[in-house]
């Protein structure tokens, strides 16, 4: 409610004749300068409309931050949790893997002794050829949750280690 000003400067410039006669004109300058001075007492409560609005508007804004920030956060558990199954996935199948490929070698020199068919290398060949290829997916689904975990908090947890130059 503060008062307001207004500037006014203008040049008008007229002709105008009374009687019959056009050829019996008169011209008509004038100049004029004003200073307008508004100051209004009562605005019927727009401004304190105008504030509460102003205070809701900024709970809203808050309220919205603070729930993304919660829903970021609870983002982030459920991806570190998810790279924590994920490697413990990995961990299970790299064993599988090296049994597998323990028992690959034992039947092969088992074959080379007489003591195994070509059926039962063939059969383990198959068998770590499984497992080799699950292993490749386990690893590629533990790198992709590491790259979502990663790109969740955007920061490289590893480079805390290395030190910032």
């Amino acid at each position: 409610m503060r008062p307001k000003l207004n500037f006014i400067a203008g040049i008008s410039q007229d002709e105008q004749s009374y009687s019959t006669n056009i050829a019996q004109r008169y011209g008509l300058q004038s100049q004029y300068v004003g200073l307008q001075v508004t100051w209004n007492i009562f605005d019927g409560f727009a401004s304190r409309g105008a504030v509460a609005a102003s205070l809701a508007h900024k709970r809203i804004t808050e309220h919205q931050f603070n729930e993304v920030t919660e829903q970021a956060i609870q983002g982030a558990h459920r991806a570190s949790y998810a790279v924590a199954l994920a490697r413990r996935q990995l961990a299970i199948s790299e064993r599988l893997l090296n049994n597998a490929g323990n028992f690959l070698s034992y039947t092969k020199t088992n074959f080379e002794r007489g003591q195994a068919s070509e059926v039962d290398v063939n059969n383990a060949l198959a068998g770590y050829n499984s497992i080799h290829v699950s292993t490749n997916s386990s690893r590629y689904i533990y790198l992709i949750r590491v790259s979502e975990f990663v790109s969740l908090i955007s920061e490289d947890p590893i480079v805390d280690r290395f030190g910032h130059n």
